[in-house]
């Protein structure tokens, strides 16, 4: 029992140890990013948009990537500057080339950064497409 008490006390100690801490801030700050949604979902490619929201605790620059369940890059648009609060992007369902994109669904990642273009945080969102 004794010995039991001394490894967890070891093993707090190591972790509020000056420069060991991060573990602990990562649980307990606020995301950056949060609600993520797309209205509609599904949504219509070509013939209709659908609406990309998320909300930012703090101003940051972001990153909306569109993939297919493969990986390989639909479209992606980048915003210098967003604002803490509900931002949100417009897709029409159409690849960076132009083109309708196909049935099915697609992963929408967006990328918080800060003012160095070094990633803050990554979230991922499913919007499906029909035709």
């Amino acid at each position: 029992m004794k010995r039991k008490i001394f490894i967890i006390i070891i093993f707090l100690l190591l972790l509020t140890a000056p420069g060991r801490n991060a573990f602990l801030r990562c649980q307990t700050d606020e995301n950056v990013i949060s609600n993520i949604k797309n209205i509609p979902n599904p949504f219509r490619a070509g013939e209709s948009t659908t609406v990309i929201r998320y909300v930012l605790s703090a101003d940051c620059g972001v990153t909306i990537t569109i993939y297919n369940l493969i990986g390989d890059k639909v479209i992606e648009f980048s915003e210098t500057a967003c604002l803490s609060g509900i931002n949100q992007r417009e897709w029409d369902g159409r690849n960076s080339l132009g083109r309708v994109v196909a049935d099915g669904c697609y992963i929408c990642l967006i990328t918080a950064k800060d003012d160095a273009g070094k990633t803050i945080e990554s979230e991922k969102h499913k919007i499906a497409v029909l035709k």
